[in-house]
């Protein structure tokens, strides 16, 4: 069983999550019609929803290594296997800025990234970020390797009003599964 660990609480109008460990449990609303078709994940007052990828479980409680701050919300998937799945997962989850970021310059919103992450990838890997369009925004892209773990993650930030969406993509055994899972994921997330 993993604990949250929580890193004091970032001053920046961004807060950002990485290295996620997953919890068994559920805590959040998704429904499943009587076709046993795809779940969706949609939280009670979240501003997102998605759609489980095939060959992963959904799982609503979980906890974050390294954090910046306190999710408004946090979902989480992880890859079905007879192997402990907990460290290959994607967690999506919600961050409330301190302001409204629309109109933001993207450098501006990079710039709180780059700085908040340099903080929590101490002794890790960091590159990024790349950019790509997620439910229709342009999110930051960011790989984080973590060589003594023998884990590696890809977060996507994206930002609408005062709300920053953060998925985050881990593996540490199933990488192609999550990688395709994570596509899946992404392609499927709407932010409203």
């Amino acid at each position: 069983m993993y604990v949250e660990r929580v890193m004091p609480n970032s001053t920046r109008a961004v807060a950002c999550a990485i290295l996620v460990a997953l919890l068994p449990a559920c805590g959040f609303s998704a429904s499943v019609g009587d076709d046993p078709g795809p779940e969706t994940v949609a939280p009670t007052g979240a501003p997102y929803t998605y759609t489980v990828p095939e060959g992963f479980s959904a799982a609503g409680n979980v906890s974050i290594d390294r954090n910046a701050g306190e999710a408004l919300y946090r979902t989480g998937v992880a890859v079905k296997t007879e192997d402990d799945p907990s460290r290959d997962v994607i967690i999506v989850s919600v961050y409330a800025l301190t302001q409204d970021v629309t109109g933001v310059a993207d450098a501006a919103l990079q710039q709180e990234l780059d700085g908040v992450l340099a903080g929590l990838a101490t002794g890790m890997e960091l590159s990024g970020p790349t950019r790509e369009t997620v439910a229709g925004a342009s999110a930051f892209v960011y790989t984080l390797v973590d060589a003594a773990k023998g884990e590696t993650t890809r977060a996507y930030y994206l930002f609408k009003g005062t709300n920053e969406i953060s998925v985050v993509c881990q593996w540490k055994r199933r990488q192609a599964d999550v990688e395709r899972g994570c596509g899946e994921l992404l392609g499927s997330l709407t932010v409203t």
